[in-house]
């Protein structure tokens, strides 16, 4: 059995120990599960900043409309 792997952009292969077959499909599942949950923690962090840039535009928005000075800019 043979895991293949990325280090600093270079493929790399490692032959397994057979005593460390279900060692390393276990590992393998916790870095797959890993992987996806942090794809999708950085889309959560993405559309909140998206939000937060809105709501800063709004707050603007209102804040120039309580002065008719500000409501020319």
């Amino acid at each position: 059995m043979r895991i293949t792997f990325n280090e600093q952009k270079k493929s790399k292969s490692k032959t397994i120990p057979a005593n460390d077959k279900e060692w390393i499909k276990e590992m393998t599942d916790n870095y797959r599960y890993f992987r996806q949950n942090f794809q999708k923690l950085r889309q959560c962090e993405n559309k909140l900043n998206e939000l937060l840039n809105q709501f800063e535009q709004d707050v603007k928005m209102e804040t120039k409309g309580l002065r008719d000075y500000l409501k020319t800019m």
